[in-house]
């Protein structure tokens, strides 16, 4: 499809539902993939939106009418990703000759990643079911989409994950979530390990249910701390997690000869990304709730714990990973028990 007959589509369908504001937007380039997916890159992320048009219509009438996927893409944005990206392949460099082979294996397979998601298409899985190597890494799974993705990502590359759980109690892994969990692992090939969580982590319950913290600093802390001990402990030199907001250089940490690789940070993932691709496996996944059970109890105490968890929402659109139809998704669960507790009162 050339660039004037879809501009002219789009036009058709914005002038159809009333949207007559602005001017025409400006079509970068436009290319068809192997699978007929049309890819659009326009100027910035306001031409972006006119073609995506409000909660999506415009781009999904555009589906409707050519038969085929279409996804947009603003130069703005890509810029950011390439700049992003390019930081994590400059840490790479940093890091390698302080790493052990196997680390350094991981990293080459990494960087492949990386140079395919500097293009357009953005490929999320270019070096899919790649020879298995004799490589391990330890990932840090929650069982939510971020840590699952991160899992199947690596695997893909023929990397052997090897699934660590810090089990904190029913609050934040209730028994039909763990048996998702093993069902998971079960259909990749792998084994999980659950992990007593560190010393600690009483206090973290107490004080927040006593409304004096907001548990998700804390409690990630005790979490990665457990993951890191136990690692330690059993010679595992690579921990993966499915931490988005450490990005750039910031995404690949070498601590006490341990590689810490955040998976959707260093490829510049998205949640639509991640769940799509955990989704492969069919992992279920909340369409509303941030946070888990005991987050969500202390929402009855009011502000000084729905504030905390809307700024994180926030954080991860800030940084690009969430978008805005998704983060308001989330904030309606967040703030949604609390409402109703009022309307009562």
């Amino acid at each position: 499809m050339e660039s004037t007959e879809f501009l002219e589509l789009i036009e058709s369908i914005r002038r159809g539902i009333g949207l007559v504001r602005g001017i025409e937007p400006k079509i970068l380039d436009i290319l068809e993939d192997d699978t007929g997916c049309i890819h659009v890159l326009t100027t910035d992320r306001s031409e972006k939106h006119m073609i995506l048009g409000p909660a999506g219509r415009v781009v999904t009438e555009a589906v409707k009418r050519t038969g085929r996927n279409v996804k947009i893409y603003s130069r703005d944005d890509v810029i950011l990703r390439e700049f992003r990206l390019k930081l994590v392949l400059s840490r790479i460099n940093e890091i390698l000759e302080h790493v052990n082979d196997m680390q350094g294996a991981f990293l080459e397979r990494l960087k492949l990643m990386i140079n395919a998601r500097l293009k357009i298409p953005i490929v999320n899985h270019p070096v899919a079911d790649l020879k298995e190597t004799n490589i391990e890494a330890g990932v840090a799974l929650s069982g939510g989409a971020d840590s699952s993705a991160s899992m199947i990502i690596i695997k893909r590359w023929g990397i052997t994950p090897r699934p660590l759980i810090v089990d904190r109690g029913v609050e934040f892994l209730h028994p039909k979530a763990r048996q998702d969990i093993v069902e998971f692992c079960r259909k990749l090939g792998v084994t999980p390990e659950f992990i007593p969580v560190d010393d600690g982590f009483s206090e973290v319950l107490e004080k927040t249910r006593e409304g004096r913290i907001h548990p998700c600093g804390p409690c990630h802390e005790i979490v990665m701390r457990t993951v890191h001990r136990f690692s330690k402990k059993k010679g595992i030199q690579i921990i993966v997690t499915g931490e988005s907001l450490p990005s750039g250089r910031q995404s690949l940490v070498l601590d006490d000869g341990i590689l810490h690789v955040h998976i959707p940070a260093a490829l510049v993932l998205t949640k639509y990304e991640t769940r799509k691709t955990s989704e492969e496996y069919h992992v279920i996944h909340s369409k509303s709730k941030f946070g888990c059970s005991l987050l969500h109890e202390t929402y009855q105490l009011g502000w000084q714990a729905i504030g905390p968890s809307i700024y994180r929402v926030l954080r991860e659109v800030d940084a690009g990973f969430l978008s805005t139809a998704k983060a308001l998704s989330l904030i309606r669960g967040i703030v949604k028990d609390h409402l109703k507790q009022e309307g009562n009162q």
